[in-house]
């Protein structure tokens, strides 16, 4: 099975360089997302396709497992996802961003009266939480226990539009990332977002692809688009 992926993937190699020879960079990218990293898969597919036109992508959201179970089958041809919490397998890494994390409110909440919230704080919130397939989810219950708090979620989804749209009903607390909550909260006076102290542990997320050599054409330049948009990153 494994010479067999093998070959079906330098058959893709060598078709890839054959059209990128002809008709320079062109085809689908599969790439495979966790939830919490939507948004700068949308960032890296626009610059990567205004610079490319003929590339097409296909993004789906999955969790971090699966998204490696999709590379070692040629589901995907890449995706983003964390590098450095939950063991990765023998894969290519290029780190995007931090993960910083902060919690979404509604205006009318104690929380929201805070400038900053400690974990501790959260502690007996109406907590409505990614499921915990999600390794944002397992990242966020080690934060917790630290504080010495059993998160306990009334609500658990693994769309984090959800989560936010329990926020806005007034009674509920969700932890997400800082770049999608900012996202998600934008236009919807009645949410806050504040920063969690103590949450100093960020994690890295970045493109994870094939450990196999050579990578096609457009891996290379996803890999080379990905450090480029890593360094205009603050």
């Amino acid at each position: 099975l494994v010479w067999a992926r093998q070959l079906v993937s330098d058959m893709r190699t060598f078709r890839q360089e054959m059209r990128t020879a002809r008709h320079g960079l062109s085809g689908i990218v599969r790439l495979a997302v966790i939830p919490t990293a939507l948004t700068w898969a949308a960032r890296l597919s626009a610059r990567f396709t205004r610079a490319h036109p003929n590339i097409r992508f296909t993004i789906l959201s999955r969790t971090s497992v699966e998204i490696l179970s999709m590379l070692e089958n040629l589901e995907a041809d890449a995706g983003l996802s964390y590098l450095d919490n939950e063991p990765l397998g023998r894969v290519t890494t290029e780190p995007l961003y931090r993960e910083r994390y902060t919690v979404v409110a509604h205006r009318d909440s104690d929380l929201a009266l805070q400038d900053k919230v400690e974990w501790a704080d959260l502690a007996g919130e109406r907590l409505c939480l990614l499921t915990p397939n999600m390794q944002n989810r397992r990242i966020i219950n080690e934060f917790f226990m630290e504080a010495g708090i059993a998160p306990e979620a009334q609500v658990e989804s693994n769309s984090t539009v959800v989560l936010v749209a329990h926020v806005v009903t007034g009674d509920w607390i969700t932890v997400l990332p800082d770049d999608m909550a900012r996202f998600l909260c934008g236009g919807k006076p009645e949410l806050v977002i504040r920063e969690i102290e103590g949450a100093v542990m960020d994690h890295a997320v970045g493109l994870v692809a094939p450990h196999r050599e050579p990578h096609t054409p457009v891996l290379k330049a996803l890999i080379a688009e990905t450090r480029a948009l890593a360094n205009t990153t603050p």
